[in-house]
């Protein structure tokens, strides 16, 4: 088997990440991962000390859960304001770390043109830290759907009988020479004879053109687990 070097940061830098599966299925628990561990998995130079937290149903459950991370947090309910409040920052993103968190507003945001300048412009320029959005499908239409999805550099796949429906539609799109590949991982990695609570797929967008590459397992107290496919072949080995 080949050896697979992977970033010391799995995220990389800047990642513009979705996190997709039906409710119940841990996608609050990735987040708050994500979050949590987010100066271990993500290129940066200086701390991520901000969040911006957009919501449609607020949960104080996880507002408590996320207030302790940040230094300074602000939770806004929908993105009517969505421009205008990030423009409140754009001054202090040059100074420290944002993190901006769409929650299962999917819906509105593919219509909104500030939204998609912060996946594309600003994300790069400001330059922000980090974006999460959290949804139930990988497909919608919207009007800036496609820009959206071309943008992301990572998705978390939750273990979803309608999600895993959407699979091999989406893997013929992401790797048309191995359009099964992505349906084979998320088996891999959600089978129960992992005995996860919540088991995902972490697809690198920036890194599964030729050589498909998929993880599990990506935080701190898991067993990180690289799946690799290949010429219709596939690899599973411990990290």
């Amino acid at each position: 088997m080949d050896t697979v070097e992977l970033p010391g940061k799995l995220l990389g830098r800047c990642p513009r990440l979705s996190i997709v599966g039906s409710s119940g299925t841990g996608k609050s628990v990735i987040l708050e991962k994500i979050l949590r561990f987010r100066h271990d998995l993500i290129e940066t130079h200086r701390p991520i000390d901000t969040l911006i937290y957009f919501y449609l149903i607020k949960d104080d459950q996880v507002f408590e859960s996320l207030a302790g991370l940040f230094s300074e947090v602000r939770f806004v309910q929908g993105i009517d304001r969505f421009g205008e409040i990030m423009k409140e920052y754009e001054a202090k993103a040059k100074e420290t770390g944002i993190a901006v968190v769409l929650e299962d507003l999917q819906s509105f945001s593919g219509d909104s043109q500030s939204v998609a300048l912060a996946w594309t412009a600003w994300a790069h320029h400001w330059p922000l830290s980090l974006l999460v959005h959290t949804c139930q499908s990988l497909y919608i239409k919207s009007k800036f759907s496609t820009l959206l999805a071309r943008n992301l550099t990572g998705l978390f796949l939750t273990n979803s009988k309608r999600l895993k429906s959407s699979l091999p539609a989406f893997g013929r799109d992401l790797n048309p020479s191995n359009p099964n590949a992505l349906l084979h991982a998320f088996e891999e990695a959600t089978h129960k004879k992992h005995g996860r609570a919540f088991p995902y797929l972490f697809v690198d967008l920036e890194r599964c053109e030729d050589d498909s590459m998929y993880l599990s397992g990506l935080f701190p107290g898991e067993d990180l687990r690289l799946i690799r496919f290949s010429h219709e072949k596939n690899q599973t080995e411990n990290a």
